[in-house]
């Protein structure tokens, strides 16, 4: 990790998938967040179809071994059951992430050049090197200038997630950026 790198994420949602348990991966993620005193949550997805009731006290179980309880065993690890499919849980999910937001005082500075963290980039028919990138400081404005990585350019393009063409994109606000001289690689910092 370089000096100039910035901080992607203030608060990280952990997907498990209630039949399968903590994996692998989401083993190393969770070591990962740990060591990095990263605050996230658990959401246990697929809860309408749930092989046994005992299923969720099963990954409750499989979390205290890495000394995560959940708030219900007086732990302070947020963990919601959800179902993306039906929907059930994720309003109770999106107010915990709501309310931590609030515990932590999460906020961006909008008065200085923007900085924003390249997710992916491809090339695109017709616009030439796209970047999508979420914003972590400043107002990324159509008609501004920036260095990303080996890449410049002038920003002429952006376009959001509903695929709708934007003057400017704010902090926390992922975006698709036209106008790079070059190939932008993923994980470089664009500053304007």
């Amino acid at each position: 990790r370089s000096e100039t790198a910035i901080k992607v994420s203030d608060f990280t949602i952990v997907l498990v998938d209630i039949n399968d348990g903590i994996q692998e991966l989401t083993e190393k993620a969770i070591n990962y967040l740990i060591q990095n005193k990263s605050p996230f949550a658990i959401a246990v997805n697929k809860i309408d179809k749930m092989s046994s009731p005992s299923a969720l006290e099963t990954i409750k179980r499989q979390l205290s071994q890495y000394d995560l309880l959940p708030e219900e065993w007086g732990g302070q690890t947020i963990m919601v059951p959800i179902s993306a499919k039906t929907g059930k849980g994720v309003e109770e999910l999106l107010e915990m992430i709501v309310l931590q937001s609030q515990l932590m005082d999460l906020k961006a500075d909008t008065t200085v050049p923007a900085k924003a963290f390249v997710l992916e980039s491809h090339i695109e028919k017709g616009l030439g090197p796209v970047a999508t990138v979420i914003c972590k400081e400043g107002i990324l404005k159509q008609g501004d200038y920036f260095v990303c990585g080996a890449s410049t350019g002038k920003v002429r393009i952006l376009i959001n997630s509903a695929d709708a063409r934007i003057k400017q994109a704010t902090p926390s606000t992922p975006v698709q950026v036209v106008g790079f001289d070059s190939f932008a690689g993923a994980s470089d910092i664009l500053t304007v």
